[in-house]
């Protein structure tokens, strides 16, 4: 099955010899066998460019996924479960969705259980197996929680409808936070084996020294880091004193200054598109700030800390970068219209910037319910 859904061109045959299905699947009833066969044809073929950047780091991923399976079956239960999903975006009846929809539910619930009991202590021999489900299960959560932001957000569009706002913001902070504390979990893995997953099976997909040094590429790369550094300005004025939280606030700036740097480095001109941004040659550079960021920060934005979801809503214009990654496709417009109603009309200038760009309609959200956020300062 070839979907709009690819970054390029169907693989050789080769990413298939990877994927010995027969072997993996006697784990499953034999009349699950054929289905799931598809499935894992469809992450050969499919799904592995979108957890992925390369064809070699596509290639690695395949090949390890048997290697892998063999010490963990919660690797292929992932796997089968994101693959599962990528298929329900593309069929062709809501029963069809539904039905792809329930196995992969099934599968990634299935190798949660082992999941979470592994991780609780990560070792050189779990380390590979670990990251493995980790990046799956982060793109279910991702696609999943999309549902999660289009029930809290779709009523605003509706003048009619009755909403306690105000239990709306509540929840819509608590599914940002998921996914913020959900993307850091995976330094878990990361930080103690590090320089075995970069010497693994999963070298291709890990490395990144060829990253170049984050400084803006272009002159509109150049106006974006100026638009970002002015952000500054929210806490360093002469009539606000000096708190600690600001060095927090600073170095998470900086953070996304050198993210949004190393963007435009990895960004080629694609005379194809008629767009400002061009090609992206690995779009796995947009997740780095946020896997990065420091837990206080991610306390901020729980705590409805105004700059931390200005800074917030100025990420999401990476993610926005990023075209053919089911998963992410409508993260950026979430995170800004969380930060819009969280932040409350009178910030409105605020994000206006992050919200052109990602495509949403300020004045429509904060019209529909005449809608007046309270903020807090930051917490002591």
């Amino acid at each position: 099955m070839h979907s709009e859904g690819s970054i390029e061109s169907i693989p050789s045959p080769i990413f298939l010899d990877y994927l010995p299905q027969n072997e993996l699947l006697v784990h499953f009833p034999e009349a699950l066998r054929p289905r799931f066969r598809h499935l894992l044809q469809h992450f050969a073929g499919e799904t592995s460019s979108t957890i992925t950047h390369s064809d070699a780091a596509r290639a690695a991923w395949c090949a390890a996924v048997p290697q892998l399976t063999a010490k963990h079956l919660f690797v292929l239960q992932g796997t089968i479960a994101i693959s599962a999903l990528h298929v329900s975006k593309y069929a062709e009846t809501e029963k069809e969705k539904q039905h792809f929809r329930d196995i992969a539910t099934y599968q990634m619930n299935m190798g949660l259980n082992k999941y979470r009991e592994t991780v609780a202590r990560v070792t050189e021999a779990n380390a590979e197996s670990l990251l493995a489900f980790s990046v799956t299960a982060t793109a279910w959560v991702l696609f999943t929680t999309a549902d999660e932001f289009y029930t809290l957000l779709h009523p605003l569009h509706n003048s009619g409808q009755a909403l306690d706002l105000d239990a709306t913001i509540q929840s819509l902070v608590a599914t940002t936070s998921k996914i913020l504390r959900l993307l850091r979990g995976v330094l878990v893995i990361l930080v103690p084996c590090w320089n075995l997953i970069v010497n693994g099976v999963f070298k291709d997909v890990a490395q990144r020294d060829w990253w170049p040094y984050p400084i803006p590429a272009t002159p509109e790369a150049i106006e974006d880091d100026k638009r970002l550094r002015d952000l500054e300005s929210m806490w360093m004025r002469s009539d606000r004193p000096y708190e600690y939280q600001f060095d927090t606030l600073r170095q998470v700036l900086k953070d996304l200054r050198d993210s949004f740097a190393r963007v435009s480095q990895l960004t080629v001109t694609d005379n194809s598109k008629r767009t400002r941004y061009g090609k992206l040659v690995d779009w796995t550079s947009v997740l780095t700030w946020a896997i990065q960021l420091p837990l206080t920060f991610v306390e901020f934005v729980e705590a409805r800390q105004p700059e931390a979801w200005v800074i917030l809503a100025h990420y999401a214009i990476l993610p926005a970068k990023v075209e053919y990654v089911f998963w992410l496709e409508d993260l950026a417009a979430n995170i800004v219209s969380a930060a819009a109603l969280v932040l409350g009309e009178h910030m409105r200038s605020s994000i206006e910037w992050p919200a052109e760009v990602v495509g949403v309609d300020l004045g429509l959200l904060y019209s529909t319910h005449g809608h007046k956020a309270k903020v807090t300062s930051i917490p002591e």
